[in-house]
């Protein structure tokens, strides 16, 4: 999955896959007091505008997560955001394997960044469909090339075709985190071994802040 914002003039290229994306959609309804009946909803010809919340990560830093090795600083990053939000502009908001191609304005968004991050910032950000956009004119984005691409480095290690990032949050355990990621927590060790470089040699120690990849 790649997620792209699209202007006229440039395309930006998300670092990180989302961590989450949520859809707020459906019909709208008028709202009539009526005598001696109270409320009632009628439908309306209207249609409502879509909203879409996703929640992703700028790394400070280059990480094997990351969809590409040039990636921008956060605050490079935050400041095409706020540009393009504080400018009512209207962008196209691409998100490959999820069919999502449609013409947006950033509603608005947040950023955190904690002393465990080291610079990272987590951003959530909030689009509105543009009303009778749907989904025409679609654009196809091919992978960005650089002018001196690095050389591809032979890994041996497992393939890993969807694998995400999960940043640890005060509280969690393994058995927390996949049962949260894959439904059930006695998988727990797949995230184990996929990063027992980062936790070391006892599963039971993990700390906020710290980047698990969860494996496919």
């Amino acid at each position: 999955m790649d997620v792209y914002i699209k202007t006229k003039d440039e395309t930006f290229h998300f670092p990180v896959n989302p961590f989450s994306i949520s859809v707020n959609g459906g019909k709208k309804y008028d709202t009539f007091d009526i005598l001696y009946k109270g409320e009632k909803d009628f439908p309306s010809n209207a249609k409502r505008i879509r909203e879409l919340t996703l929640a992703t990560m700028f790394p400070a830093e280059y990480e094997p997560y990351c969809q590409y090795r040039d990636i921008p600083t956060p605050q490079e990053a935050m400041n095409k955001i706020i540009a393009w939000s504080e400018s009512d502009a209207i962008v196209r908001l691409i998100i490959t394997d999820y069919g999502f191609n449609e013409l947006v304005l950033i509603a608005d968004y947040t950023e955190d960044e904690t002393g465990e991050s080291q610079g990272d910032k987590y951003v959530t950000l909030n689009f509105r469909v543009v009303a009778g956009d749907g989904t025409t004119n679609l654009i196809t984005i091919e992978k960005p090339q650089t002018q001196s691409p690095a050389p591809k480095l032979k890994d041996n290690r497992p393939k890993q075709q969807q694998e995400k990032v999960y940043v640890v949050k005060p509280g969690d355990s393994l058995y927390k985190i996949a049962k949260q990621v894959y439904g059930n927590g006695a998988k727990y060790n797949m995230i184990y071994e996929a990063n027992r470089n980062v936790i070391g040699n006892n599963p039971n120690l993990i700390y906020p802040g710290q980047k698990f990849i969860i494996p496919g």
